[in-house]
């Protein structure tokens, strides 16, 4: 026996290809115009440092962030392409981008500034570029740019001087085919090697300066590429390949001279322009990208000589684009190809594609996978993979070689199995594969000797009853073997008797599946057997009869989320996972913890869950109707919520999708799973079998670069002298307070999947979380600082929590701002001192005035009035015993002319101002009183309350005031007869109030004599807006009582 295992083993090594022959089936992204790209003949593609892809094409370069393209033209501006024409760039470390035209020289983009230098050829400068027609660009250590051009030959441009140096690849003729510089190499010997249009392949020595022509000696004669030199490459060992026109592709042995030709590699091509290699490109496993003019895209093993192509397929929306390629690049993860097309825009490639191992049903292969209808998988001793068809195809798998051995094409086995389906298969005891089939029962198959035998559970019934179909079949670590029948529900066969019976009797726990559909039968780390029907997961300990549901302590919180069950499976963890058909994934704990609930909402590719297989990280492997999914425990087990069912919020890390996309080989993952015992798991999608080793993909760690590509005012763009992805502080004015932004995280990979968050510090106060969406707007902002933080994901959903970060200031109108309120202040504080100032001058004026009256009527008048009264003395003194009636007319004269000064007097002191406080009012009353009531012997009691002297009253309330109170003071002493008088002066709040008494004769209000004082005393009063109150009763004195304002 093992004599024939190691036959077969050799037998399959030699007569099948290897298993990378099979690893071929990629998905190509495509971006074209329709996506937003300028123009879809593409010549060259380039990264610069923030992460910014840059496309040039043969209309206007284009900067991709993954989501939007950004366009520069040729416009009749001098900030802008010379030609829109591209066929080259170069990004230095300087942030500078440098960009060959055809037919409109040289051209740097500053990045930051996002402005155009331009040199162009000059017939009169011959330090300028040679040709204004550009085929490659490279820079060099010293940071100078290496220029080849059409025609011109090879030019260096040294950017601090702003001079080019022109050398000639064959100064003996300028027109020469080898001045058409089409490409460049610098090899790990600092030699630069160069590639040209019709002139063969010439080294360039930096130290003198001098070219080396190395002229075409192949080891195969028939593959000379006639000097058209395409491509460069250099590899780790330091050999030179060369892709040309005819030629194909060919390594260059630098020490002897001597090429190589691998044309013959590339004779499977049905093209007739295999040959015509254009680019060339070389990833981490070793493996050729070359990109031809025609032939579309091959990958080439050097060490096998063996080359894959990729050809546009106008049936296959994820085939290459156009066959016609124009350049190849990775970018700076190396997780991608770019690849640039003639006329089919950009083909974008997920170079973790070569992880998926994939198998594909073709009637013309012989090679290929023998059936595509896989229903089931199992795995023998061996470790070959155990396939099952809907057809009745019994098939193996040798994982290591990729060859397939179809049992059922032996007559014998394909009399027995032949249009069955087969629902499971076991490689069980002696070696035997037991298959579980629709309509034949059991059936037991030896693949050595090929015999095979089937068992009915139904050997009486010769139609292809419901009896005899086995829905699955196990053997468990007993022995025993476990089947289900349809709606039959569970039975065991003995191996040996080759009899089928009910396990159990009327009193089994297991009577309850008499009518189920069981399915799903294995064994948990315990060795209790589960297995599912519709109604829930159970386990059953055939020792103790004791059969546990799983499921059913959640069956109603989740009976509106699930139609029925699918796969299930235990992880590392012992949490059983459990996909539903409608509604997501399910997780239940054990020992009584909360349970998951993880669907669509929460990152999972689709709600329609076909199965679930836990790897032996503990990492669960979901396959959905939308694509494929790895949900990581350990990140998912960290967000786990403290609540009766958990969900998780769209923004956590723990689940990461493979779909088209981003690498796997189709969306619509189906039917049958397996894990081997090497890990390695298995699933059935649209075009045949795919496998794949789980670690082969770690995740990425690596945050995706967050930056803000685009800032809109209004609607419009920002205007700056600074790119936003670049520019750290923004001022705006106040009513530039509507602005957006679009912001990018610069991964690549799946665009689809990144989460971001923003936050406007200054305004909000929690992070807004906005799924994909790459933009973010704020209205009516105030004036003020703020600060913009946004944050995102990259592919495999690890957060960059630094982000990209924007300040932002917007200044206020004039009229808000700090100087205008201190100006207002100052002109406020300087108007309230203009009015200050100008009643103060108003008040000494009015004094002036004032003191010059009171002087004037002292000295001139009251002067006058004085010597009047002396001469009237004088005169009456010589008349008065001469006439009586001139002594009486000058007694008259001299008694009015005193009433006058008296009256002058008063009026004097009404208007000085020197007498404005009360102080001198109070004592002018005490000293008119005092001496006219002494004279009359009338007791005065004189009461002023001590706030009055204080006082301040106008020059015409004091007048008044002093008035009344002489008006009354002079009636008390002519005619009161009273023996006291009391005056009484206070303040009630701001009302002055004077009190004057008598303890006289009295009068009578109305007596017309009394009534013509009272009429002055009164009109004064009103003149004050006072209250003059008079109470007077015969024989019991007089109380005059005036009140009036203070102020």
């Amino acid at each position: 026996m093992k004599k024939i295992l190691l036959f077969e083993l050799l037998f399959y090594f030699l007569i099948t290809p290897p298993l990378y022959s099979q690893n071929f089936n990629l998905n190509f992204q495509h971006l074209t115009t329709e996506d937003g790209l300028s123009q879809n003949s593409v010549y060259c593609i380039t990264q610069d440092s923030l992460g910014f892809m840059w496309v040039g094409t043969q209309n206007g370069l284009n900067r991709y962030d993954g989501q939007h393209f950004k366009i520069f033209k040729h416009e009749d501006s001098v900030n802008s392409l010379t030609s829109g024409a591209i066929r080259c760039l170069y990004s230095d470390h300087h942030n500078h981008l440098w960009i060959g035209t055809d037919g409109g020289g040289l051209d740097m983009l500053d990045l930051v500034s996002e402005k155009f230098t331009h040199y162009i050829h000059d017939s009169l400068n011959p330090n300028s570029v040679s040709s204004n027609k550009l085929l490659c660009l490279m820079g060099d250590h010293e940071g100078k740019i290496w220029i080849g051009t059409n025609g011109g030959g090879l030019n260096i441009f040294d950017p601090s001087t702003k001079q080019f140096k022109c050398y000639v690849l064959d100064p003996k003729n300028a027109h020469a085919r080898a001045n058409y510089v089409k490409c460049f190499c610098k090899d790990k010997n600092k030699t630069v090697w160069i590639g040209t249009l019709g002139g063969g392949l010439y080294s360039f020595d930096l130290l003198n300066k001098n070219f080396t022509y190395h002229p075409y000696k192949a080891t195969d004669p028939n593959g000379a590429h006639h000097g058209w030199v395409q491509a460069l490459f250099e590899d780790d060992s330091g050999v030179l390949w060369t892709g040309g026109l005819g030629g194909g592709l060919d390594s260059y042995n630098k020490e002897t001279g001597i090429f190589t030709c691998y044309s013959k590699s590339f004779e499977d091509s049905t093209s007739q322009n295999e040959n015509l290699i254009n680019c060339i490109f070389q990833d981490d496993k070793k493996l050729f990208w070359l990109g031809s003019l025609g032939a579309g895209l091959s990958l080439f093993n050097e060490k096998t000589g063996k080359v894959h192509w990729y050809n546009s397929n106008e049936n296959d929306n994820y085939s290459i684009s156009d066959n016609y390629i124009t350049c190849i690049f990775t970018n700076h993860s190396k997780s991608q190809l770019w690849i640039g097309t003639y006329n089919a825009g950009i083909n974008i490639v997920n170079l973790n594609c070569e992880n998926f191992f994939t198998f594909n049903y073709s009637s013309t292969d012989k090679y290929s996978l023998p059936d595509e209808s896989i229903v089931c998988f199992g795995q023998d001793k061996k470790k070959n993979i155990l396939i099952g068809t809907e057809e009745g195809s019994l098939i193996s798998l040798n994982k290591y070689t990729g060859s397939f051995i179809n049992y059922t094409k032996d007559p014998a086995v394909a009399s027995v199995l032949q249009g069955l389906q087969i629902n499971s298969i076991q490689e069980i005891r002696d070696d035997d594969l037991m298959v579980a089939t629709r309509g034949k029962g059991l059936i037991f198959f030896d693949p050595l000797s090929k015999k095979i035998k089937s068992y009915l559970p139904a050997p009486f019934d010769l139609t292809l009853s419901e009896d005899n179909d086995i829905a699955n079949a196990y053997e468990d670590n007993q022995g025993t073997i476990w089947i289900s029948i349809g709606l039959k529900g569970i039975k065991t066969f003995d191996y040996i008797t080759g009899k089928f019976s009910r396990y159990h009797n009327d009193s089994s726990s297991l009577k309850i599946f008499n009518n189920s559909d069981v399915s799903h039968f294995y064994e948990n780390a315990e060795g209790l057997l589960c297995f599912d029907d519709q109604s829930g997961v159970y386990t059953y300990n055939w020792e103790t009869d004791e059969l546990i549901n799983l499921f059913p302590q959640h069956t109603e919180q989740f009976s509106h989320q699930l139609l029925f069950l699918s796969g299930h499976s235990e992880d590392s963890h012992r949490i059983l996972w459990i996909g539903g058909y409608t509604k997501g994934l399910i997780g239940l704990p054990k020992e009584g913890k909360k349970n998951f609930l993880i669907s669509k909402e929460d990152g999972l590719p689709g709600d329609y869950v076909h199965d679930v297989i836990a790897d032996k990280n503990g990492n669960l492997w979901v396959e959905t109707n939308a694509g494929l999914c790895r949900i990581i425990t350990d990140s998912l087990y960290a967000s786990y919520q403290e609540n009766a069912y958990t969900s998780f919020p769209s923004n956590k890390n723990f689940i990461q999708v493979f779909n088209i996309k981003n690498g796997c080989p189709g969306n619509e993952i189906t039917g049958a799973s397996l894990m081997d015992s090497d890990g390695w798991i298995y699933f059935v999608y649209e075009k045949g079998l795919m496998m794949f080793d789980p670690n082969s993909f770690p995740i990425s760690f690596h945050p995706s670069p967050i930056i803000l590509s685009d800032f809109k005012i209004f609607g419009k763009d920002y205007a700056s002298d600074t790119s936003i992805s670049y520019k750290r502080q923004i001022d705006l004015n106040y009513q530039q307070n509507f602005v957006s932004f679009n912001f990018a995280s610069l991964d690549y990979i799946s665009p689809e999947r990144y989460q971001y968050a923003y936050k406007l510090d200054g305004l909000d106060k929690n992070w807004n979380f906005c799924g994909n969406r790459t933009f973010a707007n704020y209205t009516n902002l105030n004036p003020g600082n703020y600060t913009l933080h946004v944050i995102g994901t990259n592919h495999d959903g690890v957060w960059n929590i630094d982000g990209a970060t924007e300040h932002i200031f917007i200044f206020p109108p004039f009229w808000r701002t700090w100087w205008f309120y201190t100006l207002c202040l100052i002109l406020f504080c300087g108007m309230l001192y203009g009015i200050y100032y100008y009643r103060l001058q108003q008040i000494l004026k009015l004094q002036h005035v004032r003191n010059k009256i009171a002087s004037d009527l002292h000295d001139d008048i009251g002067s006058t009035l004085s010597s009047i009264v002396i001469y009237s003395e004088l005169a009456n003194e010589e008349v008065k015993d001469k006439s009586k009636k001139a002594s009486s007319l000058l007694e008259t004269i001299n008694e009015n002319s005193r009433t006058t000064i008296e009256a002058m007097s008063d009026i004097v002191w009404a208007i000085n101002p020197k007498n404005d406080r009360f102080e001198n009012i109070l004592q002018r009353m005490r000293t008119f009183a005092s001496g006219i009531l002494e004279a009359k012997n009338i007791d005065l009691k004189f009461d002023a309350s001590p706030s009055l002297p204080g006082l301040k009253l106008s020059m015409e309330k004091r007048k008044n005031l002093y008035l009344v109170f002489k008006e009354a003071v002079n009636n008390i002493a002519k005619y009161s007869s009273s023996k006291t008088c009391t005056i009484k002066l206070w303040l009630e709040g701001k009302i002055l109030n004077i009190k004057i008494e008598d303890d006289g004769i009295g009068f009578d209000l109305n007596d017309y004599a009394a009534g013509n004082g009272l009429v002055s005393m009164k009109r004064r009063s009103e003149e004050m807006k006072g209250d003059l109150n008079i109470q007077s009763i015969k024989g019991k004195g007089t109380t005059i009582h005036l009140s009036c304002s203070a102020t």
